[in-house]
């Protein structure tokens, strides 16, 4: 009996050190910088979900966006988080999956070897220099130690043509992990595959990594959200204020906005200048209309007290 417990003492240890993707509440933070913008990207696992008869991990991608207001008196601002994008991912063995247009493909298959490659997307970005195939090849293996433990790193290319890319290092059980700036994010992206164009890519980095089996991993020491600390703005972070639908037609729902919790709220555009809008609190949320705007980029103001929180909405 006691042999029968050990072994599976030792094949439970075993399964903990090799354990290929991430655990329950898993969430990233990437910094990056822009043309007049900056700010981090947020990967949240949210919840599991059937999808396409496979159980998978639900993870909802968020961008949180600051830049200068107008001159004479610039100052930082906070555009707010935005809803990116939904991703689907599940594990098989060595190799993390992820769904793409309706279809799974290989995300990350940490047992490969240098020279492996396999296919990220069949979907085309309508680029005529673009493949409809995009194929990721592994240029490097390696491993990193983690807070004592041991896991393995593959490093990726994207193959000319592709229509979309994924490259630098991947960490197992964490993803990307990049601590020096590069342009691709945890998931594939848009390819600009014509060499005439020069396509403007963001930079970004590796910040944060946590979830409910491991602790917070920060490298570099800073704070996960620190634009939002340097601007002592946590009480708008907290309300979690977010805008939709986002592009707008007529109406926009602000979720989690108190009209009577704030000082003012305003809509102006890409040059400062207010915009006549009807702002109208229904439960939770508050409502204003944009049907007599004209299409463009507009900026949504949220005042309380010396605290001022921005959010970008497109009106179509």
């Amino acid at each position: 009996m006691k042999r029968i417990v050990l072994f599976f003492c030792l094949l439970f240890t075993i399964n903990t050190q090799a354990q290929t993707w991430i655990d329950q509440n898993a969430i990233w933070h990437y910094e990056y910088t822009g043309v007049a913008e900056w700010g981090y990207f947020t990967y949240e696992y949210v919840q599991d979900t059937m999808v396409g008869g496979q159980l998978c991990q639900e993870i909802v991608h968020k961008k949180h966006t600051f830049m200068l207001s107008a001159p004479p008196n610039s100052q930082t601002v906070y555009l707010g988080p935005n809803t990116i994008k939904k991703h689907y991912t599940y594990v098989s063995g060595d190799t993390v999956f992820y769904q793409d247009n309706g279809e799974f493909f290989v995300h990350v298959n940490y047992g490969a070897n240098i020279g492996d490659t396999w296919i990220i997307s069949t979907t085309h970005n309508g680029n005529s220099y673009c493949n409809d195939t995009s194929i990721v090849e592994v240029i490097d293996t390696g491993s990193v130690v983690i807070n004592t433990n041991t896991y393995r790193t593959v490093t990726l290319s994207t193959l000319e043509g592709s229509s979309y890319f994924m490259s630098g290092l991947f960490v197992e059980r964490f993803g990307k992990m990049n601590v020096n700036w590069g342009s691709s994010q945890l998931f594939p992206i848009y390819m600009e595959c014509d060499t005439n164009v020069i396509q403007e890519y963001y930079a970004l980095k590796f910040r944060c990594f946590e979830d409910d089996s491991f602790p917070l991993y920060h490298p570099s020491a800073e704070d996960c959200d620190y634009p939002l600390q340097e601007l002592s703005i946590g009480g708008f972070d907290q309300l979690m204020l977010e805008i939709y639908p986002n592009p707008a037609k007529e109406t926009v729902n602000i979720k989690n906005l108190n009209l009577h919790e704030v000082s003012d709220v305003y809509l102006t555009d890409f040059n400062g200048k207010k915009m006549k809008t009807t702002f109208t609190q229904i439960q939770g949320s508050v409502v204003f209309d944009m049907s007599a705007i004209s299409p463009g980029i507009y900026f949504l103001n949220v005042v309380k007290g010396d605290q001022r929180q921005i959010l970008k909405v497109l009106k179509e």
